[in-house]
């Protein structure tokens, strides 16, 4: 039998903190403060999950955003 996540599991957290970033930054903006507030949520959280899953769960949505927002400007 599985195990359900908990509210105090720290994998729920981690996700409830990714969705938190994905909703905030899911339309890509062509403006500075956009990318730079962007790089410092993605940096926030890497440091505070320090695993090469939440790293790369955040490299994957950071290259996302620069796909759509390339895409979006053609």
């Amino acid at each position: 039998m599985r195990k359900q996540m908990t509210k105090d599991d720290m994998d729920w957290q981690m996700f409830a903190d990714y969705y938190k970033i994905y909703q905030d930054f899911y339309i890509p903006e062509a403006t500075e403060r956009y990318w730079q507030e962007l790089a410092e949520a993605s940096a926030k959280f890497t440091n505070k999950y320090k695993t090469k899953y939440a790293f790369d769960l955040m490299a994957l949505y950071l290259d996302s955003r620069e796909l759509i927002f390339r895409l979006k400007k053609t």
